[in-house]
């Protein structure tokens, strides 16, 4: 199953912390102003698909990476 997020506008720390988090794929609708922090702590993150990913009305990835 994907993850369809189409009116969520605050993404920020969604997967903040999720260290057993391995995989994100499937992304859909994502049009979220707000990224920061959103796979900060994610240490195990090895593969990552945000194609679905609309960046156009972000404001700030602020450490959306840190720690990965």
């Amino acid at each position: 199953a994907g993850l369809s997020t189409p009116k969520a506008a605050d993404m920020m720390a969604m997967f903040s912390g999720c260290s057993s988090l391995k995989q994100v794929a499937g992304v859909s609708g994502l049009a979220a102003s707000k990224a920061e922090q959103m796979f900060q702590g994610c240490s195990s993150l090895a593969s990552l698909d945000l194609t679905g990913f609309d960046t156009s009305s972000a404001k700030s990835f602020t450490s959306m990476f840190m720690g990965c």
